[in-house]
């Protein structure tokens, strides 16, 4: 907490972080957002000594690749408020919800964030070959042989 700014949700990362439009555009990286969202409905007893409705809430990453090279990372931008961006959330998480309690629980990479080529989620995905997705083995016409994404 911080007197000026409100209430600051960092999240500590030893590698990459996701980048802005993922967070607030694209809606693929919900760490923040969920964090922010537990905050504003009260679910942290611990911070409501420092919380009230009118406390802003904002976050970001501390970088922690090395001690020589610790970098905070706010996500911030003009006119940026972060309760536009967690109402959007709300509805993913919700939308999320439904397809679970549907029953729908197929390998299908961000169901309902705004990001476009879903599949290349899958070419660095390390379970790849746990999933219905999978690779298979395709042979080509000289009977060369490379895996593909099902």
């Amino acid at each position: 907490y911080h007197k000026d700014a409100g209430l600051i949700c960092w999240d500590y990362k030893t590698g990459n972080y996701p980048n802005q439009k993922d967070i607030l555009e694209r809606l693929t990286a919900p760490q923040l957002p969920v964090y922010l969202l537990a905050m504003r409905a009260g679910e942290l007893p611990v911070i409501d000594k420092y919380t009230d409705q009118e406390t802003d809430l904002s976050a970001g990453y501390i970088q922690l690749k090395t001690p020589a090279k610790i970098k905070m990372h706010p996500i911030k931008g003009i006119d940026f408020q972060w309760e536009e961006s967690l109402n959007k959330w709300a509805e993913v998480i919700a939308d999320i919800g439904k397809i679970l309690k549907s029953g729908d629980f197929r390998a299908n990479p961000y169901p309902v964030s705004n990001i476009e080529n879903r599949e290349t989620a899958c070419e660095n995905c390390p379970f790849l070959t746990l999933c219905e997705r999978g690779l298979v083995q395709k042979e080509d016409e000289n009977g060369n042989q490379s895996e593909e994404h099902v």
